[in-house]
């Protein structure tokens, strides 16, 4: 078989499209990697039936056809596809595209995550609320309202700084003791970090079909940093596209090669969930830091569809699906109770520790 190289980008979408479409050679690799392809086991939740689907619809120029966008809608944009695939065909890239024409409405989580200001200030009107309402919210916003109680207060240390945090939409709100003990860690490979004030990467809109990105994120103080570093891989493409030319990285990449030897002993035992959007890369640096710390215990815990469900909005814009993903994780987990689970997404965190049945303290 001729292997072809990857399709030039054509100015016009629809020639973009049939030029991907023509390129897949229906091989099947990217099949098992999709999450909705192994929820549903149907070829049009497949990366290959989503190219066929959006190159037929487009070749044609036909309205728009509910079952089309039911199938590009539920995609998690997780990027595994276009890692499988032989020929590095931009897969999430053309539905990215394909969703700005169908652009997704914009739930009211993701208008607060914009403005995380109003995010702040939203918590705060849930923690003030009598415990006894409290106890009565979903699962999920109570474990907002906990997690909001570790907010980022900015102490970054003093001297000079050379590498920067990029917390992202949620970072400084819901994800300070994780923010704070990066930057402990950073410290520890004798290095300073400051968290910048930067907001969404842009991700969030961008596979929603609504790509303008927040123009405060270019007037951020970087030009003196070493380092960018995030604590979540769902972000990385955002902020490359934002930052490029910057040397931007994974917090758990970079730690791993850093002469860090400060781990407290933990006997676990613990579990580990990578999140879909987490590549080999990742996983190789996260069991490298993790083989650091004295006589801790640990395994893999794998969703069973390769995703539990979050997937940055796709929780909120299809939350029955999101929960069957989130329903076979939680039974993964179940097969060994780690009272401890580590997930490198604050998004899948917050998914899974909402979920019925689970007990384990959740730590991002």
């Amino acid at each position: 078989m001729e292997k072809k190289s990857p399709p030039a980008i054509s100015v016009h979408p629809h020639a973009r499209l049939a030029a991907i479409a023509d390129q897949c050679v229906k091989c099947g690799q990217c099949l098992e990697t999709c999450p909705t392809y192994r929820l549903h086991g149907h070829e049009a939740q497949s990366p290959r039936g989503r190219l066929e689907l959006m190159a037929r619809s487009a070749a044609i120029e036909s309205a728009a056809d509910s079952s089309v966008d039911a199938a590009i809608g539920a995609c998690v944009s997780c990027g595994n596809c276009e890692r499988a695939c032989p020929l590095h065909l931009p897969i999430v890239s053309a539905i990215d595209d394909w969703r700005t024409k169908r652009p997704l409405a914009r739930t009211w989580p993701a208008r607060l995550l914009r403005h995380p200001r109003l995010l702040a200030l939203a918590l705060r009107a849930l923690r003030a609320m009598p415990r006894a309402l409290v106890a009565r919210l979903p699962a999920s916003e109570r474990l907002l309202v906990v997690r909001s109680r570790s907010s980022w207060r900015g102490d970054d240390g003093p001297g000079t700084h050379d590498v920067g945090i990029l917390p992202g939409c949620t970072g400084r709100t819901l994800d300070g003791q994780t923010l704070a003990a990066l930057v402990r860690l950073v410290r520890h490979a004798g290095r300073n970090a400051t968290v910048l004030a930067t907001t969404c990467c842009g991700n969030l809109d961008r596979h929603a079909g609504r790509t303008t990105p927040d123009p405060g994120h270019a007037a951020s103080p970087m030009r003196d940093l070493q380092a960018l570093l995030h604590l979540n891989t769902g972000c990385d493409s955002g902020w490359r596209r934002l930052f490029p030319g910057q040397s931007i990285e994974d917090a758990v990449a970079w730690l791993s090669r850093q002469p860090v030897q400060a781990y407290r002993a933990h006997p676990g035992p613990i579990a580990v969930f990578a999140p879909c959007t987490a590549g080999r890369t990742h996983r190789d640096s996260l069991r490298r830091l993790l083989d650091r710390v004295p006589g801790l215990r640990w395994r893999w815990l794998d969703a069973p569809t390769g995703c539990c469900g979050a997937a940055g909005e796709h929780a909120m814009t299809h939350p029955r699906e999101a929960e069957a993903m989130r329903d076979a994780w939680l039974g993964a987990w179940l097969a060994g109770r780690e009272p401890i689970v580590l997930a490198a997404n604050l998004g899948c965190a917050l998914h899974v520790g909402a979920a019925p049945g689970f007990s384990a303290t959740i730590l991002h």
